[in-house]
């Protein structure tokens, strides 16, 4: 058994004392998600591990790689926790007590759209698109002709045209974008159609449940002393980032 298993059998007793007298091993896997992972090692997420995991009592390993990847080293056990999935992004996996963050996804409407929008429920039948592996259909209740694509200037074009309803992503990468279009803007911007919580999430072996109990309590306490808010707003609302989110 590695040193770093046997030191983690050991965990929950050593924290509870706070008498751990090595470093231990924490193997994360992210996405790259701006203003959460940047690439200076900055962001929300980083934040939260750095204050729940504090050196030199932890040392924790971070890899960035695409979402599909992050799965698939979760699922094969080969990091201990992964950031940012929705409830049900996997099986088999265990979730965070409480959500990290609620992301809030807009939506681009075509003129046609716009002009009768009532809501989420407007979505039904409608052709709408979002990018790969975001999952928004799961979120929203009516039957939708739902697509996703890894090229989210190519949807807002289709938008723009009248060619599709919808396309769901985050309204500053959408605006950014805007000025990139074949043909001047002319979709629409709702905020906040689709709200979900986003959570922190552990490999499903005895390792994980260590991990994962010891990041519910002081996460925990994050929420309630407000930090984590702070923490949100120094890296996520004052900035230019990827989505609109706020803390439960």
């Amino acid at each position: 058994m590695k040193n770093w298993q046997l030191m983690l059998s050991g965990m929950a007793m050593l924290v509870s004392l706070g008498s751990i007298s090595a470093p231990i091993s924490i193997n994360v896997a992210t996405e790259y998600l701006q203003g959460y992972t940047n690439h200076d090692g900055s962001g929300f997420y980083y934040d939260v591990l750095n204050r729940i995991f504090p050196q030199p009592m932890w040392q924790v390993s971070v890899q960035v790689l695409p979402f599909s990847r992050v799965r698939y080293m979760l699922k094969h056990e080969r990091v201990h926790m992964a950031l940012g999935f929705y409830r049900g992004d996997m099986a088999d996996i265990l979730y965070s007590a409480k959500p990290v963050e609620i992301d809030s996804v807009d939506a681009a409407l075509s003129p046609q759209m716009a002009k009768t929008w009532q809501g989420i429920s407007s979505l039904e039948n409608k052709k709408v698109l979002a990018l790969l592996a975001y999952r928004f259909n799961d979120f929203i209740e009516v039957p939708m002709h739902y697509e996703e694509s890894s090229d989210l200037l190519s949807m807002l074009n289709r938008v723009n045209g009248g060619k599709v309803d919808a396309v769901l992503d985050y309204k500053p990468s959408m605006l950014r974008l805007s000025q990139q279009l074949s043909q001047p803007r002319q979709y629409t911007i709702i905020e906040a159609v689709i709200k979900a919580p986003v959570y922190f999430v552990f490999a499903n072996n005895s390792d994980g449940e260590v991990i994962k109990t010891h990041f519910d309590k002081h996460l925990a306490v994050l929420i309630s002393s407000g930090e984590l808010d702070k923490m949100f707003d120094l890296y996520v609302k004052e900035n230019d980032r990827q989505g609109n989110l706020k803390l439960p």
